[in-house]
């Protein structure tokens, strides 16, 4: 008589509880691309952990004066997985931008954009952690300031420069944004629901 060797229940549902983990790390994953000229395109590819509150910051684009048509070569060469067919969030306000990507095979799509105050409160909740490959990120995060009245007290209104990387975190995280019941954006658990 033959003998059938069968898989029990226990290694298929360890085999799916895999494959949802997987999911879970692999949708973890953001870009984002923020277009200049004078003041440099800004690319940016993060791990985002909400159960732990981190945000890991991986790779980075940081040239000033890229032309339109070498945009699309660089951002591949810095962040690799944006030639994999990787979503990139791309500032809405440059469609030319969106549509060239495109051409070039990255999955470019337009981001919601994000107020800077409403930005920095979400921000703050959630520890950056930096690859020292990203540098102008590392020098952004040190160099950020705030607005100052006549008497030299400080106002709670960011000063906006200097945030080009920041810009491309808030266009990558745009789709992880919520408003909450006060008015600030949170982030939502989509990633460990």
């Amino acid at each position: 008589s033959a003998v059938h060797v069968g898989h029990s229940g226990f290694r298929k549902d360890q085999r799916e509880r895999r494959f949802r983990q997987y999911q879970k790390i692999e949708n973890s994953f953001f870009c984002g691309f923020d277009h200049g000229w004078v003041d440099p395109c800004a690319g940016i590819e993060l791990y985002f952990d909400e159960k732990n509150k981190r945000i890991f910051a991986i790779n980075e684009l940081y040239q000033r004066k890229l032309k339109l048509t070498e945009i699309g070569k660089r951002l591949k060469e810095c962040i690799p997985r944006t030639g994999e067919g990787w979503p990139v969030q791309v500032d809405n306000a440059r469609p030319d931008v969106i549509d060239h990507l495109r051409d070039c095979a990255i999955n470019a799509q337009s981001c919601k954009k994000i107020q800077i105050k409403e930005r920095i409160d979400a921000l703050q909740t959630y520890l950056i952690v930096v690859h020292p490959r990203c540098e102008n990120l590392l020098m952004e995060l040190s160099s950020y300031r705030w607005q100052k009245d006549r008497n030299d007290a400080i106002l709670p209104v960011p000063i906006d420069e200097q945030n080009h990387i920041l810009d491309s975190i808030s266009y990558a995280l745009s789709g992880e944004l919520v408003y909450g019941k006060t008015g600030y954006r949170t982030f939502k658990n989509d990633p460990y629901l």
